[in-house]
């Protein structure tokens, strides 16, 4: 039934018979007053449970969704949610509810606990989904392989007369048809939403998937709490992303314009300049004119690691598969290591830094072309590899067992990162690596351009192309490996987003959770401290 599931797909269009989905108070009148305008698309993903199993077969999803109605309706309970969000298992049936949330207030409840101001989604617009984006930014896909996309599409629930129509940009999805391949995509539809002139073209090159507002949609009637189910979607976790996490994001631009597919002209005949979120709450005191707002959302979800081959065992594991008969010399671990992680990374004039045997048929080469792409330097000698879209059996067997230690580290460097260049100079040096413009506002001290431009060279250059601005530097085809470890341990940074979400220097991943109200000190460094409130 998985294969079933799993062969070529025509999107399909599922209509559930119900109204926009809204939870109102009781009315209570509002005096007149100011007001201010907010909200999003909230992509909220979740994995269903049936009976104390997750659902991730065809089977159990017809079983679980029978169980639901109208999917606007269900909400995912504590467990369905970690999975969704923390926890996504390849052969997971991943739903995704777009919901959208206003965030306007009224200057006397200015946290929306009684009231929020009405308004509707203009009619005319179009709402971008990515369903699988590598990083925040949403310019390059979860993964290498085929589309990017590591997502595969089993159905689209919208309801009916709600004004939303969904739109594929592709007719025909195809799954991988063996491992090492992606999804692929074919017959695109000539109705498929133009690219804004707002919205950039990285992006738009791997935007699959769009909901067109054919008609205002109210929110918010008569001032009352409430929120608007648009789609729901259900996906299967097909592909393992690049970095072991995904990000889906949704987004619907100010009307300046779209560009010719052609020709990449601006196309700006009939731009109202006007977006999708409006205000018109008569007790609002600065209404009319219509308060508006473009709207946007992004989820990051963490893949689980993948499987091993075979369970562990309590006894001493032994390997459940044969080695190959042309055994790997162990040498080619201390010789060739790093020629490994050099030309897997991209990098340049690998052939220049190592032995000749790492490239050679009768010395490494088999070696070099497997170890990093199987291991990324993780294993130890004697793991049983598993097989992925990176690693083939025949590269598994190879390694196994004599060419699994990690690779040599990376020299120290000559001189370390200076502190006060991450500590000071961080916004800065993103910005000269990105939009190169007016950079010096974000600088924390005039320094940064200044007395210790100098000293801080090594760090501009590397900073941002290693980290991303929010992760621990990694060598890739932009990062060499002397940048990664200039980098390590004064300047690179860690992160937090939402639940909150902790991505943590070596790798590390954690969550926090904490008692409602109370204020809580998670990071407290030389001059900064971060006091944060749990709600």
């Amino acid at each position: 039934a998985r294969r079933k599931m799993l062969r070529i797909l025509h999107w399909k269009c599922f209509v559930v018979v119900s109204g926009i989905c809204i939870t109102l108070a009781a009315h209570t009148s509002v005096k007149h007053s100011d007001c201010w305008q907010s909200g999003s698309i909230q992509p909220i993903p979740y994995v269903p449970l049936l009976n104390g199993k997750f659902v991730n077969t065809a089977e159990l999803y017809t079983a679980w969704k029978a169980t639901q109605g109208d999917l606007c309706n269900h909400v995912p309970n504590a467990a369905e949610s970690k999975r969704g969000v923390d926890e996504l298992h390849l052969g997971d049936y991943l739903v995704i509810k777009w919901d959208f949330q206003s965030a306007s207030a009224f200057a006397d409840d200015p946290e929306g606990t009684k009231h929020r101001p009405s308004g509707f989604l203009r009619g005319g617009f179009d709402i971008y989904i990515n369903t699988g984006c590598k990083l925040s930014n949403c310019v390059e896909g979860a993964t290498p392989l085929g589309s990017g996309e590591v997502l595969f599409p089993v159905e689209l629930n919208i309801q009916e007369n709600t004004g939303v129509e969904p739109k594929s940009r592709y007719a025909s999805w195809g799954p991988p048809a063996a491992v090492g391949e992606g999804i692929m995509l074919s017959n695109p539809e000539p109705d498929f939403p133009k690219q804004p002139i707002a919205m950039n073209k990285n992006r738009y090159a791997i935007t699959n998937l769009a909901l067109s507002i054919s008609r205002k949609i109210p929110f918010n009637d008569d001032d009352e709490l409430g929120s608007v189910c648009l789609a729901v979607g259900t996906f299967i976790a097909t592909i393992y992303p690049e970095i072991g996490s995904f990000q889906t994001k949704v987004e619907a631009f100010r009307n300046t314009g779209y560009l010719d597919p052609d020709t990449g002209a601006m196309l700006e005949d009939g731009a109202s300049s006007e977006s999708i979120m409006v205000i018109d709450s008569t007790s609002c005191s600065n209404v009319p004119p219509f308060l508006e707002s473009t709207l946007s959302g992004v989820s990051q979800i963490l893949m689980a690691k993948p499987p091993t081959l075979s369970p562990p065992s309590l006894s001493p594991p032994t390997l459940q598969f044969k080695p190959s008969a042309n055994a790997c010399p162990s040498t080619c671990v201390s010789e060739c290591g790093g020629y490994s992680m050099c030309i897997t990374n991209g990098g340049e004039d690998c052939t220049s830094k190592f032995p000749a045997k790492c490239f050679l048929e009768d010395g490494c080469a088999k070696f070099s072309q497997c170890y990093y792409a199987c291991t990324a330097g993780n294993y130890m000698h004697g793991e049983a590899l598993p097989v992925t879209a990176t690693c083939s059996s025949d590269c598994r067997n190879y390694l196994t067992p004599h060419c699994l230690s990690p690779p040599p580290s990376l020299p120290p460097p000559e001189t370390a990162c200076p502190s006060h260049c991450f500590e000071m100079c961080k916004d800065y040096a993103a910005c000269m690596a990105t939009l190169g413009v007016g950079c010096e506002a974000l600088a924390k001290s005039p320094k940064c351009y200044s007395r210790w431009k100098e000293e801080c060279e090594t760090y501009y250059k590397c900073y941002f192309h290693c980290t991303e601005d929010k992760r621990k530097p990694r060598v890739s085809s932009t990062c060499s490996p002397e940048c990664a470890s200039y980098l390590v341990p004064n300047c690179f940074p860690f992160t937090v987003s939402e639940d909150p979400h902790f991505q943590l220097p070596h790798g590390g991943r954690a969550d926090f959770h904490g008692d409602d109200h109370i204020i809580y000190n998670p990071m407290s460094a030389r001059n900064v401290s971060i006091n944060s409130r749990v709600r």
